[in-house]
Order: structure tokens, then sequence, then C-alpha cells
């Protein structure tokens, strides 16, 4: 029987290639042992990866996990193989990154050697060849054979921040209260866009696989609160130049519900990856705070005191970023969204006003962000 110990765990090799002992699987290679992924060269292409220990407590695998993450900027994880938990390194895709890996984390490290009964039971067939059989017993009992997962799932939160750059329509129109004959029966408001901040919290799930292209994707629900914004401009009385007689003020705010979705598109020196993401859902639009101010010279007239109102509209979002793994569990993203807020109106004015009202029409921003994800252990 083969056996060997390597950082607190017994490393079992099942198939003798180029002088060293990996056991293949359909999907991936596994090296077991950092010291001797230190002299793995094979020429096949495919994904490789080195189990650096097992232990038989998740919390040992945990914490030598955690300790890995700092030596190295490869992808870590911890598969639970019968009573064993396995620390793997990968995905890596050459016998030389293989060697590179191993060379930067070969350290010694004092752990408990994990022992094993592998004496085999009364009744079974004696082989020809006993060490061999006692060979593929241990095989089976301490490292059982697994097919390696490549998708793997975590519940994550995310919260974060930015700054939206609005636009709409460059003027809006209501009519006044003179007879005369159009346009002159309109005043016309001008208007000018202010930037705000936006908060943003998203819950959902995410899919990671270990693959170059298309390595993970996302599925959850976004909220955001856009503060309020100001638009401000000026008012021409019965569409005249000459009769800009007033400057106003109008306060407009949203909060967003979206079905999101992302979708990460390739993996950059294993820790960057650009995406792209949609949702679509609704937006609680509210117009408040209408003030008008007179300019010197102008007798001033009775406001039209636009009521505030809240309006409920469909709206969606397209965007582009760039995520980095700051951590196994921790992900900083940046990036830029465009969104359809929908339409902006008040409600309706007073007196002479009455049935008419001010609309902003189709409320569109660029949205530009960075937020801090956080996935969950399974």
């Amino acid at each position: 029987m083969m056996r060997k110990y390597l950082y607190g765990a017994p490393v079992f090799l099942s198939t003798l290639v180029g002088g060293l002992l990996f056991s293949q699987q359909a999907a991936a290679q596994i090296i077991y042992g950092i010291g001797n992924s230190q002299h793995f060269n094979h020429p096949a292409k495919g994904t490789f990866y080195i189990q650096a220990a097992s232990f038989l407590k998740k919390s040992r695998a945990s914490q030598y996990q955690n300790f890995l993450h700092s030596k190295t900027s490869y992808p870590i994880k911890t598969i639970h193989s019968g009573s064993y938990h396995r620390v793997l390194i990968g995905p890596i895709h050459s016998s030389a990154e293989v060697r590179h890996v191993a060379d930067s984390l070969s350290f010694p490290l004092k752990t408990k050697t994990v022992v094993t009964n592998t004496r085999p039971k009364k009744n079974q067939t004696k082989q020809k060849n006993p060490s061999s059989t006692e060979s593929n017993q241990v095989i089976s009992q301490v490292i059982p054979a697994i097919t390696m997962d490549n998708t793997r799932a975590n519940w994550f939160v995310s919260v974060g921040g930015g700054a939206q750059y609005p636009h709409f329509n460059s003027s809006m129109v209501v009519t006044n209260d003179s007879d005369f004959l159009p346009p002159y029966n309109q005043d016309v408001y001008s208007t000018n866009n202010n930037n705000e901040a936006i908060f943003g919290v998203m819950a959902g799930r995410r899919w990671e696989r270990d693959t170059k292209w298309l390595p993970s994707y996302s599925l959850g629900v976004l909220y955001q609160h856009f503060f309020s914004a100001r638009v401000d401009g000026t008012v021409m009385q019965y569409s005249l130049p000459e009769f800009t007689n007033y400057n106003y003020k109008w306060n407009l705010s949203s909060n967003l519900v979206l079905a999101s979705a992302k979708l990460n598109l390739f993996q950059y020196a294993h820790r960057i990856s650009p995406f792209i993401n949609g949702g679509i859902g609704a937006s609680f639009n509210k117009a408040s705070g209408y003030n008008e101010v007179f300019l010197p010279g102008v007798t001033p007239r009775v406001s039209p005191g636009f009521a505030d109102s809240s309006t409920r509209q469909f709206t969606y979002a397209l965007g582009a970023g760039v995520d980095y793994q700051v951590m196994q569990q921790l992900i900083l993203s940046v990036g830029y969204n465009y969104q359809d807020l929908g339409h902006f109106s008040s409600g309706q004015g007073t007196q002479n006003w009455a049935g008419q009202s001010l609309n902003l029409g189709s409320y569109q921003t660029n949205d530009v962000f960075a937020s801090v994800s956080y996935l969950f252990e399974k």
C-alpha cells in the first residue's frame, strides 16, 4: 500500500503519470499534496486541482482554507466527501501553473495526522495482489471517488451607493388662465436637472462555475432609493421670452424594486471579472414641494400651487461593471447603469390652474455605483 502524509492528511495516489501519481476525474484532475504538485509534469490539457489537505472537522478545514487565502489569489474551496472535508486549490489550467502554485505554497505546517483503519473485512475475498487490493480499499474509504461539481451556489446580500445623472424633457407646458390663442395660452417651464445620490440593497442567489468564461451568474431582488433631486428653471408666461417672470423649484424622489440578473463574462487574474446586468420592476415616484418666486420688477401672481403626487411606474435597468473578489466571501463591484424610472407629474393646481399639472415626461438616469457583496456559506 502506498501511503503518504502531507500537511496533516494521508495522501493516496492512484495513477502513475510521469513519475507522479494523481487521480483523474471526469471533469478534472486532482493532484494530492502540495509536495507532489511541485514536480507535476503532464502534457494533458484541462482543469487541475491541488488537494492541499483533508480534515475530519469542518472547522479545521475552514481555518486552513482561510490560511491558504492569505498565501495565494487562486480560488480555494472545501468539499465534503464521506467523512472528510477536502481543501482544494483551483481550477488551474496547466501543469506549469500547478507547479507555480505549489512552489508559492511550499511551507511547513504542523497538523495532526489522520489515521484510518484500513483492515479488510473478514468476509472479503482475497486477491492475488493484496497490496493493490488494500490500496484500493483505502482510497475508497479515506478519499472516496467524487465528481467535481462545476457549479456552486451561495446566498448573498449587497449594499452600495452612487450618483444619478438624470435626463428628461427640456421644458414643460401648462395652459394658463388667459383666453389667448395658441401658443400664447400656454406657459413654458424650463427644466434644469441636478445630480443626486442613490442607495441600494440587493439579496439573492449566486452560482459559480470553475471556468474562465461565464464563471458566475446571479438572480436577486434589488431595492434602490433615489434621494430627492431638485428640478428648477424659469416660467415663461404666454410663451413669450419677454414674459419670463418667475423662477421655480420642484422636488423629485423615487423608490425602486426590481427583479435583477447579473452575468459575469470572464475571469481575469482569478479575482477580476467584468459583468453585465439588467432588471425590471416598479418605481414609486414622488413629486413634491412646488414653489415659485417672482423676478425683480414683476407683480406676483397667485401661485398655481401644484399639489404633491405619487405614481407607480414600470421601470427597467441595463448596466455593466467589474467585480473584484477581495476574499472568498467578499466581492467589490463598480459599474454603470442606465435606468428608466417612468413618468413624474405633479398633482393638480389651484384656482385658475385647477385641472392643470406639471408633467416632466420620462425620467431617465445614467448612474455610477459601487457595492459590496457578502456570500454566505452553504
